[in-house]
């Protein structure tokens, strides 16, 4: 349960968060995802289960804009997302949060979900002024440096690693909000996450 606004999905891939996120008509989403593929099947799932607030929009986010390319891993499965920024592969425009934000008249932020296989930073770098209110934000991190880069950046003030219901690990998902979202406080509470 996330407060109405704007949700961002970045690295949406085939949409299984934007699709959930999309079905509270209280929310509308920007589903970011820069390689064709995914998003011809997102728009498909999209137009098959009828839902007209979400935008899906192709371009990468960075730090700087412009052409780039994405690399995908070989013998990859739609949907698995595995795709990294790099020399080679598709040809894809990157343009910066903060750029498509205030093009866009500054929406109000209620929610993050970023998933962008180790580019976090430069997504973030680009992103300074449109997260300056520091909007919950749901990640993917395979160590701790997005974590400490949203505390000494960012202005986040918490990080905490999920636990998935029903394994016995922690996964790499990780929530950063700040202690000012009392609502959300609680519910990290009330659910037992571990701080990091």
């Amino acid at each position: 349960q996330t407060s109405s606004g704007l949700v961002l999905d970045i690295g949406a891939n085939v949409g299984s968060h934007s699709l959930v996120l999309g079905q509270s008509q209280q929310h509308t989403v920007w589903a970011f995802e820069p390689q064709a593929a995914p998003c011809a099947a997102l728009r498909r799932s999209i137009s098959a289960n009828r839902l007209n607030n979400i935008e899906v929009l192709q371009t990468a986010l960075g730090s700087t804009e412009g052409p780039s390319s994405l690399c995908s891993m070989r013998g990859v499965v739609l949907g698995s997302g595995a795709a990294r920024i790099g020399k080679g592969g598709e040809h894809v425009h990157m343009t910066t949060l903060d750029s498509l934000w205030n093009a866009r008249n500054r929406p109000h932020i209620a929610f993050v979900k970023m998933d962008v296989e180790g580019f976090e930073q430069e997504v973030l770098g680009g992103g300074r002024a449109c997260l300056s209110a520091r909007p919950p934000m749901v990640f993917e991190d395979w160590g701790s440096a997005t974590g400490t880069y949203l505390k000494d950046s960012c202005g986040y003030d918490h990080i905490i690693r999920l636990r998935h219901p029903w394994f016995q690990f922690a996964t790499r998902d990780f929530l950063a909000y700040h202690h000012e979202n009392i609502a959300l406080s609680r519910f990290v509470s009330l659910h037992g996450h571990e701080e990091v």
